[in-house]
């Protein structure tokens, strides 16, 4: 199996972009409300129904849309809040594949919980049935990401976003966002920069000029809700 490593170049690229519409205000902002999420899970501030009223994967769903996972995410909420990836992913799959959206918001605890060591796996980090996601966009083998159960999946995330960071610390990109957190800022800033471009290809002005400013983008890709931030998305707006 190839290791996934990150193209330094297009990550360059991506950020070129990104980084002229983020100011430090917003960095910091948005590292911040990431930080204080941490805090509040360490402190035991977050219990299982918090987590899903927090998650992006989960706000949003009824408990008819759940399916029985929220039991399942109850029985390894101890080792999501310890940030033990391998034992929490390997109960969550030891009786059947489980839906992303529960990886997402169960890796989504895991990246608070010990973010220099556990990624995000957000859907729009990797989705593997559509081969899209941040992640995709800066592989020099997307193929690397390919292979395996969702357990082994996450092992090989877990590299590449670790040498993502690597580059990140030695480029001094995104100095406003504390080192632990710096790497998943990065491919949101890189999936916001897809999705404009994306827009102004297929889309008309008038429908891009009405998506929101970039810095909320990123923002919202983050899990980071308008109220709890201030700076991001334009002067002087909630974030």
């Amino acid at each position: 199996m190839s290791v996934p490593l990150i193209d330094a170049q297009v990550l360059q690229e991506f950020l070129d972009k990104a980084e002229p519409l983020l100011s430090e205000a917003d960095l910091r902002a948005i590292g911040d409300c990431m930080q204080r999420r941490t805090g509040a899970l360490l402190a035991g501030d977050t219990d299982v129904a918090e987590a899903l009223r927090q998650a992006p994967a989960t706000r949003r769903l009824q408990a008819r849309d759940l399916g029985g996972w929220d039991d399942r995410l109850r029985e390894i909420w101890p080792q999501l809040r310890q940030g033990d990836a391998d034992g929490a992913l390997l109960r969550l799959c030891e009786r059947e594949e489980p839906p992303p959206w529960i990886v997402d918001a169960a890796t989504f605890w895991l990246h608070a919980a010990s973010p220099a060591e556990n990624p995000w796996w957000a859907r729009w980090v990797l989705e593997r049935r559509r081969r899209t996601g941040a992640i995709l966009l800066l592989l020099d083998d997307p193929g690397a990401l390919a292979e395996g159960g969702t357990a082994q999946a996450y092992v090989d995330l877990r590299q590449a976003v670790q040498f993502l960071t690597e580059i990140l610390a030695a480029t001094r990109r995104l100095r406003p966002v504390a080192q632990p957190y710096r790497a998943t800022v990065a491919l949101a800033a890189v999936y916001a920069v897809y999705m404009f471009t994306m827009a102004s290809w297929r889309m008309t002005d008038e429908f891009t000029q009405v998506m929101p400013p970039f810095p909320g983008v990123v923002a919202s890709l983050l899990g980071v809700a308008r109220r709890e931030v201030r700076c991001v998305g334009g002067e002087g707006e909630g974030g």
